[in-house]
């Protein structure tokens, strides 16, 4: 009868891995027994083990095979006589085995572990599968936290989860694949990952409150205010710096400074016209940054440009001012205009008026004015002062004879006399003894006043007789007057 060996699983063994067994027929004392095994598919590799001769059962650890994947296995037996008999080949699946995790990046957060798992191969879900991290601290206390298996290999281990988890303090960290009571695949644990270093570090929380303000009149100015961090009173004892930054509308950096001290406020200085600017914020410490956080755009504003005084046209007893809007308003609205005389304020205009007539004035004197723009900032610098002399129609107040001489006694009105022309006559004009009848006073000859009253004489000493008629012409560099005796 030809020799058999029957290969079987051995079902009721509880040994992890592969379990075979196997019985004879028409062998005597079994000499060598060789156990050979592959995984199905091309490119298998043949694996052998050596069993020893007396053993009617074996054990192959689960780490010979890749979990789930389908082998096949066979016996060639010998005994002691030289016979050969090879068993029945037999396929099997290995069993579903949870590979170790394996942690590939650990970080520290205020009062939290950020864990981050290398993507695994076993077949598990947030369903049918935990995962367990064990924790060491320094003082050697030793504790566990429990989170659901997640497809992303993320997870946060907080202060919440346990409150023996807290801020720099450095831990020793390892995790397991734990299958849960619904897991139809896997029934054993995985292997620990490899250990690794992590520390909560209590980096700085994100300041609040943040507010910014034009606060610039002549300038453009930022003032810039926050709340500190919730967790200051934590970590501030053992230094920190307060990052700023400033960026304009197109994110150009404006400005960029770090503090060192404890501030909640700081000021941007003389910024560009027409341009918006944003702040950001965050704090740093030596666990690392903060969240930064920004404010909205600020619109900036200020006081206007001056005015632009364009003229001041002098008439009687007023004076007419004209002016242009200034080129820059304050990026705020003109409000109104103020007309200044000598300094002291005379009138208060609307936003849409741009000349000013000031009366009341004296012809002759000499006037300073100047026009400042107003808008919700507060107020200009003045314009650049122009300068005004009124000035009237000049009049002759009397002309009188006497004998041969004529006294002409005239108002200049504001503005002084430059000659004066006299044409006098007497009883006989023919007479040619008589003489110059046509006179001029020169400008040096007439006292230079502008607002009182200005007396010239001339005498005709040629004449014969006394002045019987006389014209008199007198000018100004704005107007004439003229008189006739008869």
């Amino acid at each position: 009868m030809s020799s058999t060996v029957t290969l079987s699983q051995d079902i009721a063994s509880s040994s992890p891995g592969i379990n075979l067994k196997w019985v004879y027929s028409n062998l005597t004392t079994i000499k060598e027994i060789s156990l050979i095994y592959f995984k199905n598919g091309a490119g298998a590799v043949i694996a052998y083990a050596d069993v020893p001769s007396g053993l009617l059962k074996y054990n192959l650890s689960p780490s010979a095979f890749q979990s789930g994947q389908s082998y096949s296995f066979q016996l060639q037996v010998t005994d002691i006589n030289g016979v050969v008999a090879y068993s029945n080949t037999l396929p099997l699946t290995a069993p579903f085995v949870l590979s170790a995790p394996d942690i590939s990046g650990i970080t520290g957060f205020d009062s939290a572990l950020l864990i981050q798992l290398a993507p695994t191969t076993n077949q598990i879900s947030a369903s049918d599968t935990s995962v367990e991290f064990v924790l060491i601290r320094q003082d050697n206390t030793c504790f566990w936290i429990v989170k659901p298996y997640a497809p992303s290999g993320a997870y946060s281990l907080t202060s919440s989860d346990s409150a023996s988890l807290v801020n720099n303090t450095t831990y020793r960290v390892a995790c397991q694949f734990q299958p849960l009571p619904n897991n139809t695949r896997y029934s054993s644990p995985s292997p620990l990952s490899p250990t690794v270093d992590g520390t909560p570090s209590n980096t700085p929380n994100a300041p609040t409150g943040l507010v910014t303000a034009s606060i610039g009149t002549t300038n453009l100015d930022l003032a810039f205010s926050w709340t500190r961090p919730s967790d200051f009173s934590e970590w501030s004892a053992n230094g920190f710096q307060i990052h700023l930054r400033l960026t304009d509308q197109y994110g150009q950096v404006s400005g960029q400074v770090t503090l060192s001290s404890d501030v909640t406020n700081y000021v941007w200085y003389d910024l560009s016209r027409g341009a918006e600017y944003r702040a950001y914020i965050y704090y740093s410490n030596s666990f690392g940054d903060g969240p930064e956080v920004t404010s909205g755009y600020q619109h900036f504003r200020s006081v206007p440009d001056a005015p632009i005084f364009v003229s001041a046209v002098d008439d009687d007893q007023s004076t007419v001012l004209s002016w242009v809007a200034p080129a820059y308003d304050g990026q705020d609205p003109i409000t109104n205009y103020k007309v200044y005389r000598g300094g002291l304020l005379i009138a208060t205009l609307s936003n849409s008026t741009y000349s000013y007539t000031a009366t009341g004035l004296t012809n002759g004197n000499t006037y300073s004015f100047a026009i400042v723009a107003v808008n919700a900032i507060g107020m200009s610098i003045a314009s650049e002062s122009l300068q005004s002399a009124p000035f009237g129609q000049m009049a002759i107040v009397s002309a009188v004879s006497s004998g041969k001489t004529i006294t002409v006694v005239l108002s200049p009105n504001g503005r002084p006399i430059q000659n004066v022309v006299m044409v006098a006559w007497d009883s006989d004009p023919n007479d040619i003894t008589d003489g110059e009848f046509v006179a001029v006073i020169p400008q040096q000859q007439i006292p230079q006043l502008a607002n009182q009253n200005v007396t010239v004489i001339k005498t005709f000493s040629g004449f014969s007789s006394a002045v019987e008629n006389f014209v008199v012409i007198a000018h100004n560099d704005t107007n004439s007057t003229f008189y006739k005796s008869v």
